[in-house]
């Protein structure tokens, strides 16, 4: 069902996605990656807010999931929270350092920080 589901969001099937994200929810309502497709779905709707709040959740229940972090880092920038920006974007720089793990490519972590200086500064 999450590669239907995926496969729906990829293609912004938006009837198909609620129809599935709705089903899915129902069968697995305490699945992390739930987050994710919300947070997919609201950015699809343009419902910028609702994602960031949305993903601000995903991190507090797991910070060290890196694609949270992402996420965060997506929708904090679409909506000029830059203090949650600039965690996720440390955040995402531990986690990739650290664990080895990769979202985004060390130019760009290191472009998005530059960009938010200049915002802040």
């Amino acid at each position: 069902m999450k590669k239907i589901l995926e496969q729906a969001i990829l293609h912004e099937d938006l009837s198909q996605v609620e129809l599935l994200l709705t089903d899915y929810e129902a069968k697995n309502p305490a699945d992390f990656d739930i987050y994710s497709y919300k947070i997919s779905h609201a950015l699809l709707t343009k419902d910028y807010q609702q994602a960031f709040l949305l993903s601000q959740a995903a991190v507090q229940l797991n910070p060290f999931d890196i694609e949270a972090n992402y996420n965060l880092m997506v929708c904090a920038e679409l909506t000029a929270h830059y203090s949650d920006l600039f965690r996720s974007l440390l955040f995402i720089q531990f986690l990739q350092t650290n664990y080895n793990i990769s979202v985004i490519s060390d130019e760009l972590l290191e472009q998005k920080m530059e960009q938010l200086r200049a915002i802040i500064t």
